[in-house]
């Protein structure tokens, strides 16, 4: 991993981050968060401040929707997202 994938996120924002996505993707919350980092860590600060601040949930959707790929086994295998 990059430093710059390692600072994207503060220990704090990474806390919650893994705790909402363990709540609503409980069986592969690993996964999708390393994916999710992954792509944080190739956006500027200021797109990954804004998109933090909207909330996990669009940060999520936002990496399903710019990089699919990474996410098209896991939701083959993935039930609906809880609420």
């Amino acid at each position: 991993m990059s430093q710059d994938s390692k600072n994207t996120l503060s220990n704090n924002n990474l806390r919650r981050l893994q705790g909402w996505a363990r709540s609503v993707y409980p069986h592969d919350a690993h996964d999708r968060c390393a994916i999710a980092q992954a792509y944080l860590a190739q956006l500027d600060a200021e797109l990954v401040a804004d998109l933090v601040r909207k909330g996990w949930r669009d940060v999520f959707a936002a990496a399903e929707r710019d990089w699919p790929e990474a996410f098209t086994e896991l939701n083959q295998n993935q039930p609906e997202p809880a609420s």
